[in-house]
């Protein structure tokens, strides 16, 4: 949500009028597509970084699947 009210705010964006300006209608697409992408690339890299698993692991948890019939 304050992404969005900066976005509004810097770009003029007015839900009122009948047509944005080319700044606004900028700002809608730098809010539907860059800032998203922006979450998924930083979400990745988490996942990256935190869940590291080795072969040993992926071993262990085939191991235990494999116990439980899954």
């Amino acid at each position: 949500m304050l992404s969005e009210t900066i976005i509004h705010i810097t770009t003029g964006f007015d839900s009122k009028l009948p047509a944005q300006t080319d700044l606004a209608l900028i700002g809608l697409r730098i809010q539907m597509a860059i800032i998203p992408v922006i979450l998924m690339l930083l979400g990745v890299f988490a996942f990256w970084k935190l869940y590291d698993i080795t072969p040993e692991k992926k071993k262990d948890i085939k191991q235990k699947l494999s116990e439980l019939n899954l």
